[in-house]
């Protein structure tokens, strides 16, 4: 009998994925049979498979490369924290937007993916991305639009915006992926990772989120340009519609209410009254009790809500805030996260080590959150002055 290709040994059969073109060539040759498959799935390094996710991302993994910086979004965030030179690292490929962040996992930072991890991210699409994606369309997009005598009081924040939902889901949710442990450092900690701190996050901000490139002549000098983009304002107008907060505070409250976290929020209009609260406001050395307890909330809930896939998939899970649905399939680490974090807000001083900050990177004056807030962000994108 002639020698088959199944004839060679793991270790060569194990060289086959490094030569393919892309994801779907990998999967076609682990469907010829059962051996392949099993190998192939179980020993095959997540950096060849994310390469191979990567080359087909225009056709599987849309938005691209928003979707696969979102996969290794978490992964990225820890390798940047472990130097000051892997910071840096992540700094300076923000200039280049998603696609910078994608190649920096892609090389350096040799992020990867699981065959269980890009099912996983499928099953995502179906019960997180899409309904989540759908309620923002309804919040800033076609249907938002849509509403019935939309610029005459039909919709409370009428606004022109060229929107696109799952772009903006996906801006949304890498911040989170990328922040998240960071943020829940500096509310345990008072302290913040240096890949975390404002002007690495206001790089990302400005041009991952906002696709704001800088202006250089030949000699690579010249002023940043600041043109408030498409993304950047959408995302904006997200976090301030009064429909994708109301959401949110349902949410939460079902949360805190399962939980049994005690009065988290207040009686009657707790919601009014946290969008009311300014907390990007100078700090002061004294604050109120009411006003220490909404900057409480605000954070609380930042944790919740720019908490990535984790914090987007519970809110898909509790029915999206609609119609009093009870929280569902509570995911148990997310509760006991939120739950350690609610305990850490409640008996420390926020004023201590949750502020606000002022920095400049030679060019512009920046006021944000020292905490990772992306309100916060991009605020002060949209905001910055001329030093």
């Amino acid at each position: 009998m002639a020698p088959s290709l199944l004839d060679l040994p793991p270790e060569i059969l194990l060289l086959i994925p490094n030569h393919l073109a892309d994801i779907e060539d990998f999967k076609n040759i682990a469907s010829t049979c059962s051996k392949l498959r099993v190998l192939y799935a179980s020993t095959t390094s997540p950096q060849v498979i994310l390469r191979l996710c990567a080359n087909a991302s225009r056709i599987f993994f849309r938005p691209s490369p928003d979707f696969l910086v979102a996969a290794c979004a978490k992964e990225l965030g820890a390798w940047a924290k472990k130097s000051d030179g892997h910071a840096a690292a992540f700094r300076t490929s923000c200039r280049d937007g998603m696609s910078g962040l994608l190649e920096l996992c892609l090389t350096e930072a040799s992020c990867g993916l699981t065959i269980a991890r890009v099912r996983e991210l499928y099953e995502l699409r179906m019960s997180t991305i899409n309904p989540v994606t759908d309620l923002i369309d309804k919040c800033i997009g076609i249907q938002w639009y849509a509403t019935p005598n939309f610029w005459h009081g039909g919709a409370s924040d009428a606004y022109t915006l060229h929107s696109d939902p799952s772009e903006t889901f996906f801006h949304l949710c890498i911040y989170g992926e990328l922040f998240g442990e960071a943020m829940d450092q500096c509310v345990t900690t008072g302290t913040v990772p240096k890949y975390a701190q404002p002007a690495n996050r206001m790089a990302f901000v400005k041009y991952c989120i906002a696709g704001l490139r800088d202006g250089a002549d030949e000699n690579g000098l010249g002023r940043p340009r600041h043109e408030w983009t498409d993304s950047m304002l959408s995302l904006e107008w997200l976090l301030k519609s009064h429909k994708f907060n109301r959401v949110w505070s349902e949410v939460s409250k079902q949360l805190s209410s399962t939980l049994e976290l005690g009065r988290v929020f207040w009686d009657g209009d707790d919601f009014e009254a946290e969008m009311r609260y300014d907390y990007g406001s100078a700090p002061t050395n004294t604050m109120r009790s009411s006003e220490g307890l909404s900057r409480r909330m605000a954070v609380w809930r930042a944790c919740f809500v720019y908490s990535g896939f984790a914090g987007l998939t519970q809110l898909a899970r509790s029915g999206l805030g609609e119609f009093g649905k009870p929280v569902g399939d509570l995911n148990v680490s997310f509760a006991g996260r939120m739950t350690e974090l609610w305990r850490s807000l409640s008996t420390s001083d926020t004023n201590e080590h949750l502020k606000h900050v002022t920095f400049t990177d030679g060019w512009s004056t920046y006021r944000t959150a020292n905490w990772p807030d992306l309100k916060s962000d991009l605020g002060s994108v949209h905001g910055f002055r001329d030093v």
